[in-house]
């Protein structure tokens, strides 16, 4: 695995549940409170997920179960 994944990871939690947090809060204007927290959880789900994965890759990298390559390609 290269050292890369972590920080795509990472990044890629961050602007999932940023979108989940942008589509609640918009869709708020359209439709009731409710519905917009309902379109907005799954975005939600899926940063907290992918922050969940990037964690268990970290600590599996740390103890050596995952080889992590440090070259650049």
């Amino acid at each position: 695995m290269q050292r890369r994944r972590f920080v795509q990871l990472g990044i890629g939690s961050l602007v999932v549940a940023a979108a989940g947090f942008v589509v609640s809060g918009m869709s708020r204007l359209v439709v009731a409170r409710d519905t917009a927290l309902l379109l907005g959880a799954p975005l939600l789900l899926a940063g907290f997920s992918l922050a969940v994965a990037a964690f268990a890759l970290a600590v599996l990298a740390s103890i050596g179960v995952v080889d992590v390559d440090d070259s650049g390609a």
